[in-house]
């Protein structure tokens, strides 16, 4: 079995970023998580021509960020609610 030492999450981000960023796996900025934690055997580019034809036949969804809440049994867990979008 391969061993993967690359993993990706695929997250909407709330705010524009350039291409490129990188952050501290503890300092994610403010998203929400499409896809958890995976690991796969592509190169970058694959992954990103394979998403794009996989993704190109769906329609784009647009979250807001609305108000923020503490979760958990001492409240913890920090949340962002999003205001809840209907597509057409």
């Amino acid at each position: 079995m391969q061993q993967f030492t690359q993993k990706y999450a695929i997250i909407q981000l709330f705010e524009n970023m350039p291409e490129g960023t990188e952050f501290h796996w503890k300092n994610w900025p403010l998203h929400t998580t499409i896809a958890d934690v995976f690991a796969i055997d592509w190169s970058v580019p694959i992954m990103k021509e394979k998403l794009t034809e996989l993704l190109s036949t769906h329609a784009q969804a647009t979250s807001v960020a609305e108000e923020g809440r503490a979760f958990g049994d001492d409240g913890q867990v920090q949340v962002v609610l999003l205001k809840k979008l209907t597509l057409l």
